[in-house]
C-alpha cells in the first residue's frame, strides 16, 4: 500500500477546501512535513485537518517515516487522549489504541536508564542528563511544593460511571474503559 500517496491525497483535499478555523467546523493545525523530519512552521507547511483526518495522517506518518520516535509519540498521545477536547468526539478504536500503544512501547525500549547503565556512566554524563531534562535534579522550595499541591487539589476532574462494571473513571477515559469491559465480558451491545 502506498501510504505516502494516501497521505498526500488527504493533505491535497484539505488544502483545496481552503479551510478556515472557527467557522463552525472543528479543525486542527497539522504540519505537512513533520518538524522532527525537517518541516518548518511556515504557512506552506501547515494545513487544517478534521480530528479524524489528523489522527489518520499521524498513523500514516508513522508508516511513512518508520523509526521516527517523535511521530510514534505523537500518535500515542493522540490515541491516549492527550487533548481532552478531542476525546469528546474522537473515539479511538481498541485496535488503534493497541497499535499505537505497542509502537510507543517498542520505541521506548532501552530509553530508561537502568541501575546497571547508571553505574557505567561517568559523573559528567549523569550531569548532562540532568541538564537536558530540567525536571530531574530540580530542587523545589517548600513554598513551591505547597503551591503545586494546592493547584492539584483545585483541579476539578469530571468522572463517569461505567454502565457495565459500575466503576468510576475519568470522563476522558470512559469510552476506552467501556470498550475494554465489552471485550472482557463479551457484552454484545455497545454504548
Amino acid at each position: 500500500m502506498d501510504y505516502k500517496k494516501i497521505y498526500n491525497q488527504i493533505i491535497l483535499r484539505a488544502k483545496k477546501e481552503n479551510r478556515i478555523k472557527n467557522n463552525g467546523v472543528y479543525y486542527e493545525l497539522h504540519h505537512i512535513t513533520p518538524k522532527c523530519v525537517g518541516g518548518l512552521d511556515k504557512s506552506n507547511n501547515l494545513v487544517l485537518l478534521t480530528a479524524k483526518e489528523h489522527f489518520l495522517c499521524h498513523k500514516l506518518l508513522v508508516l511513512i517515516y518508520t523509526g521516527e520516535k517523535c511521530l510514534v509519540y505523537a500518535l500515542w498521545m493522540m490515541a491516549n487522549g492527550s487533548n481532552s477536547h478531542r476525546n469528546s468526539y474522537l473515539e479511538v478504536s481498541i485496535n488503534d489504541y493497541e497499535y499505537s500503544r505497542n509502537l510507543y512501547s517498542e520505541s521506548r525500549k532501552g530509553f530508561l536508564y537502568t541501575e546497571e547503565k547508571k553505574k557505567k556512566m561517568s559523573e559528567s554524563q549523569k550531569d548532562k542528563i540532568g541538564e537536558k531534562n530540567s525536571f530531574y535534579g530540580r530542587k523545589h522550595t517548600e513554598e513551591s511544593k505547597k503551591k503545586m499541591s494546592e493547584n492539584m487539589k483545585n483541579i476539578k476532574r469530571k468522572t463517569s460511571v461505567c454502565d457495565i462494571c459500575q466503576g468510576i473513571f475519568l470522563s476522558s477515559n470512559i469510552n476506552r474503559h467501556r470498550n475494554s469491559c465489552i471485550s472482557k465480558n463479551n457484552v454484545g451491545d455497545s454504548h
